[in-house]
């Protein structure tokens, strides 16, 4: 008997689902990346749609580092890194994922002069309002350089509800 692949793919969306390895910078949407560079306008990542979208296909890897180096310039303040968390609850929660472990580069924001508390209370805020809004719980790993020493990611603190 074949297998009706609309059903198959109904089956598979309807299962609950976990990420355990996201990379909240590197796995940000087109809609997400759309918002903050409109939010932020005249950096390195376009504001139209169309053109965000061609950015948004990647080459290679050396193409996939630049994207990633101009979304991660668009995080300048702490609603900027809410907006990330909840881009990704939003985009993991219509594929029906229930649960994502987001990994975290905080020091990446520091050094651009966002206080390492205001980071980690974004973080936490947006989780809860996640959950509430998406039905997805979040949790962080945070990724510390560790030739960075205290500054690289001392004091990271994120309530985990």
């Amino acid at each position: 008997m074949a297998i009706d692949s609309a059903a198959m793919r109904s089956f598979v969306h309807a299962l609950p689902k976990v990420e355990l390895h996201v990379h909240l910078v590197g796995s940000a949407s087109v809609p997400t990346v759309l918002e903050l560079a409109r939010r932020h306008p005249g950096g390195p990542v376009p504001t139209d749609a169309a053109e965000l979208a061609e950015f948004y296909r990647f080459r290679d890897f050396p193409h996939f580092a630049e994207v990633y180096t101009a979304v991660s310039s668009l995080v300048r303040e702490p609603e900027d890194v809410a907006a990330l968390v909840l881009g990704v609850g939003r985009d993991l929660s219509a594929q029906n994922a229930r649960y994502v472990e987001l990994t975290v580069t905080p020091y990446t924001q520091v050094i651009e002069g966002i206080p390492m508390p205001a980071i980690t209370e974004a973080l936490d805020l947006a989780a809860r309002q996640a959950r509430h809004q998406y039905g997805i719980d979040i949790a962080y790993v945070f990724d510390i350089a560790s030739e960075q020493g205290e500054e690289g990611g001392g004091n990271c603190y994120v309530i985990h509800q």
